[in-house]
């Protein structure tokens, strides 16, 4: 194991999208979803239970980041978190290719704009540091519009990294590489929602940024 960067009692906040959400409004998976927030926080506790941590999952199916803009106050800031972990963007860059009644978009400067004030906040308001995922697409085909459509989302995330001095996980490498182990169906059905062995390696990701 690596030094962990939690300390004790610290309260570790989720916050994004369906990938995050993983059902966990949903009777069967109250609170803790099926994901990857599930398998990470679990295996911490398991290894770590003297430290009595935190985890809160407050990931949304369906959300842009205006959606979480929206929230931003009640379910980031109100929540006092000693660390954010934020995953938002793939139903932003998503709309590049797929047609989506009623969502209002973001391109990828704006993005980048409104994410920024939002960090601000945690930054400001919080004694939070700040893990970012970067969206990601599922896919062997680099040359897809959709891909290329995603790119500039994840340049914001890095961006956004640097500003912020926060941990990166870089999830669009990360399936990458998987992808040439096994197909893109094997971690992702639809190239945007994790399979089992998908949220396992987000986990494994995320227990290796924070030393886990």
């Amino acid at each position: 194991m690596g030094n962990l960067v939690f300390r004790k009692g610290q309260k570790i906040l989720f916050i994004g999208d369906s990938i995050t959400d993983s059902g966990r409004r949903e009777q069967a998976y109250t609170q803790l979803g099926y994901g990857y927030f599930l398998f990470a926080s679990s295996v911490i506790q398991a290894r770590y239970p003297e430290l009595d941590l935190v985890f809160e999952n407050r990931g949304i199916g369906g959300n842009t980041l205006l959606d979480l803009q929206a929230r931003w106050e009640t379910d980031c800031i109100a929540e006092q978190p000693d660390w954010l972990s934020c995953l938002i963007g793939i139903n932003d860059a998503s709309c590049v290719w797929r047609r989506r009644p009623g969502y209002q978009r973001l391109t990828a400067d704006e993005y980048l704009t409104n994410y920024r004030e939002l960090l601000r906040q945690v930054r400001d308001q919080t004694p939070a540091r700040i893990i970012l995922w970067q969206p990601f697409l599922i896919s062997t085909d680099h040359d897809l519009a959709r891909y290329q459509g995603v790119k500039p989302y994840l340049a914001a995330v890095d961006q956004l990294t640097d500003e912020f001095d926060a941990v990166l996980i870089r999830t669009q490498w990360l399936f990458d590489e998987a992808c040439k182990k096994r197909s893109p169906e094997f971690w992702a059905h639809d190239g945007v929602h994790p399979s089992k062995p998908g949220h396992a390696l987000m986990a494994e990701a995320f227990l290796e940024a924070v030393g886990a």
